[in-house]
């Protein structure tokens, strides 16, 4: 939890995302689809974390895309920016 509320800080205060999309892509489907089978199966202790950890995940996965952009060269315009993003987080998942 450390990770993702230090992540979610600093975010929000460098106005970037704080770790590599591929990374945030891969952990934000891991985990969104485990806290859906999990709490579509049988409600556990780690269902529940699952989900605390993909909800988080959704709040850095926004500043991603709400800061990701600026990060990127003048030519990447932002329908070429978010098309590229939703085909990292598509493959994912």
């Amino acid at each position: 939890m450390v990770k993702y509320i230090e992540s979610i800080r600093v975010g929000f205060r460098q106005k970037t995302y704080a770790m590599p999309v591929a990374a945030l892509a891969l952990n934000f489907a891991w985990e969104s689809i485990h806290a859906a089978h999990d709490l579509g199966t049988e409600l556990s202790v780690q269902a529940i974390v699952n989900l605390v950890w993909a909800l988080a995940d959704g709040v850095i996965v926004y500043t991603y895309f709400r800061f990701g952009r600026r990060e990127l060269p003048a030519f990447v315009s932002r329908p070429l920016f978010i098309g590229w993003s939703l085909i990292v987080f598509a493959a994912g998942f």
